[in-house]
């Protein structure tokens, strides 16, 4: 049965397949004998309502182009199930993907459907520079903001250079979201010849502003669905220093690799640099503040790591000295404060353990990550737990860390429990940040676990959930997405999605017992927890609720939070927030 007006299937599941190589790895195969209905519809552009052609639309067993109108028909299971739309030039509404998930429910004779698509941004900068040479050839990264576990960070979107026309462009951006765009030093040789020789050449630059990375985030560029905007990208000539820096006990071979930084977490890639014996290395670098690391060694025992920090001020260094220490394994012990019985016929809530689930008696049952304070581009790093060999009682961990300075600390454990306590030296971890010296010198790390978690019931007001639940009509789904945002200072991942609909989560959801803020909105949100506007604005829109351990909470969401552009919210930074 084919819908009136819509196209016949014109390209085959496995061309559609090459053309988008991801849709291999997201279709299950068809179950034997299990009857599908046609679904037909049309993809729209969500600003200007235009059919949009040649759309990949697919299902779970099921994919195809849509037609020069925007007209597709699969072919799928009866149920509830989501429909992927990708195509270049367009965005999700609400991720970074490259592409949109809409969830639909299937029957025999559904209306036909409309879906939609954002249309993506774009970036064009004109470089030019001081001396009025052609700008070909500058390294640009964009980079975009993102919020983790409630707090703001800034990650590369893409890199590119500018052409001969010195022109630097980035297509298919996520929009709405904030961007900053900044070059790397650019020297007009890629090498030297001798260690006090004259460089000239661009330092690294961030725009809007054209200033430091650190200004330009505080007052970044807004990009809207389908806005094409340019920017002027001009680049001052200045002159280059020298800057010797020795890592000590350097003789070895491999000579240890240096890398060096700018303050704010920018790495000065392409800058000219010598290496000379005894392990020396000279790097040419613009007036700025900057740190150098090392990195040696592999495997416990083996590991050592060095960092030196320095200015440039309008002169030459003196030789500055990298000194690689061995790192010190700092020693996590891991309390097991289990009240809980374990429920083997219980079903999985959150997470993929059965709640009550215990940790391996041979693991740590958690993982340990760490977040640079004040480095909002930084990524998270750190290091497997290991049984400490000479532990008695089981309890002690080691945990190496190549790195030093202040940290704040995620913990990912491995079942329904969580984390009622961490310290270090009488510091509360999850209001304090961890403190490694060189070596990684550090207090040792206590951690308390519990499993009397307490469990959520969730139900949602039928004003918003209309269109969902079993017995919703077919065709594309109305949904909400609600969120557990955490009122208590935490080391887990925040915030959490609740499965909630109109009848009731099929089970209740473990959570750390607490009070929480249930938000509710059409589209899947991250919170800003360092932005007290943002604070105050979930306080009035949600909904308190308090989970106590070992109980389960039943509570009916009835507030919807009005969807505004994260692209608005102001920026705070996290370190300072949370001091």
């Amino acid at each position: 049965m084919l819908i009136h007006g819509l196209p016949k299937r014109s390209i085959p599941i496995a061309a559609t397949a090459c053309l988008a190589a991801f849709c291999i790895l997201l279709w299950p195969a068809r179950a034997q004998n299990q009857p599908t209905y046609p679904v037909g519809g049309v993809v729209l552009n969500s600003l200007t309502d235009q059919p949009i052609a040649r759309v990949l639309v697919a299902g779970p067993s099921d994919a195809l182009l849509t037609d020069s109108e925007g007209r597709f028909e699969l072919h799928l299971p009866e149920g509830t199930t989501s429909i992927r739309l990708q195509r270049p030039g367009y965005a999700a509404s609400e991720s970074t993907t490259p592409f949109a998930v809409q969830m639909v429910r299937i029957a025999s004779g559904m209306a036909p459907i409309t879906l939609y698509l954002a249309p993506a941004a774009s970036l064009a900068a004109h470089v030019e520079l001081s001396t009025g040479d052609e700008p070909d050839g500058i390294n640009f990264r964009l980079l975009s903001r993102s919020i983790v576990d409630g707090h703001v960070r800034w990650g590369q979107q893409g890199q590119a250079s500018s052409d001969s026309q010195g022109l630097v462009r980035f297509t298919s951006l996520h929009a709405p979201g904030l961007y900053v765009l900044c070059s790397m030093a650019a020297p007009d040789q890629p090498g030297v010849s001798a260690p006090a020789a004259a460089v000239y050449g661009y330092p690294s630059t961030c725009f809007p502003g054209g200033t430091d990375f650190a200004s330009a985030v505080a007052s970044p560029l807004v990009l809207a669905p389908g806005q094409h905007a340019e920017l002027e990208a001009g680049l001052t000539r200045q002159l280059f220093y020298p800057v010797s820096i020795a890592v000590a006990g350097a003789g070895q071979q491999p000579r240890p690799f240096v890398q060096v930084y700018s303050q704010d977490g920018q790495p000065m890639g392409f800058i000219p640099h010598l290496s000379t014996p005894g392990g020396t290395e000279t790097f040419h670098l613009p007036n700025g503040s900057y740190y150098a690391e090392v990195h040696t060694g592999r495997g416990p025992g083996s590991l050592r790591y060095g960092r030196v920090d320095f200015t440039v001020a309008g002169a030459p260094l003196p030789t500055v000295t990298l000194v690689p220490l061995p790192i010190q394994p700092i020693s996590v012990e891991i309390h097991r404060d289990f009240t809980a019985n374990p429920n083997p016929n219980q079903q999985p809530g959150a997470g993929f353990f059965a709640e009550g689930t215990p940790p391996d008696d041979d693991g740590p049952g958690l993982n340990i990550s760490l977040i640079p304070v004040g480095d909002s581009t930084a990524g998270q790093f750190g290091g497997n737990l290991r049984r400490d060999p000479n532990s008695p009682s089981g309890d002690l961990f080691e945990w190496d860390v190549t790195g030093q300075g202040r940290f704040w600390i995620r913990v990912y454990e491995f079942g329904s429990y969580y984390v009622s306590s961490i310290t270090s030296g009488g510091a509360d971890l999850a209001r304090q940040p961890l403190v490694i010296g060189p070596g990684g010198a550090s207090y040792p790390i206590e951690v308390t676990l519990r499993n009397d978690m307490g469990r959520l019931a969730c139900a949602l007001a039928p004003p918003l959930s209309s269109a969902s639940g079993p017995n919703a009509p077919a065709g594309v789904i109305d949904r909400v997405v609600v969120s557990a945002v955490p009122l208590f200072p935490t080391v887990q991942s925040i915030p959490q999605d609740i499965g909630c609909s109109q009848e009731g989560a099929a089970y209740p959801i473990p959570f750390p017992p607490g009070d929480y803020l249930l938000v509710a909105s059409r589209s899947r949100r991250q919170f800003d927890l360092d932005d007290p506007a943002e604070i105050s604005r979930l306080t009035a829109e949600g909904q308190k609720v308090t989970i106590q351990p070992g109980q389960t909470t039943s509570v009916q969401v009835d507030k919807l939070m009005t969807d505004t552009p994260q692209a608005g919210a102001s920026e705070t930074d996290p370190a300072e927030a949370r001091q």
